[in-house]
């Protein structure tokens, strides 16, 4: 799999989600989150805003839940 077409500057790893996610960012100007199971689950392009169709999978319905019960303890 390559995500990038130029240097990756920045990687982090997302733990608060559903499902593990890491976040890249590279030189080609793009950032995208894939999950461990190499799946790419959203990309940014610098210019973003100008695309009717962008879309992130950030699966957090157990985060909300698991922040919801903090919440009420």
């Amino acid at each position: 799999m390559e995500a990038h077409t130029d240097a990756i500057k920045a990687v982090q790893f997302i733990a608060d989600t559903d499902v593990p996610l890491v976040f890249t960012a590279g030189l080609d100007r793009y950032a995208k989150i894939h999950d461990l199971d190499k799946n790419l689950r959203g990309t940014l392009y610098q210019g973003y805003m100008l695309k009717q169709n962008y879309k992130w999978d950030f699966p957090l319905n157990n985060y909300t839940k698991a922040t919801e019960a903090r919440k009420a303890e």
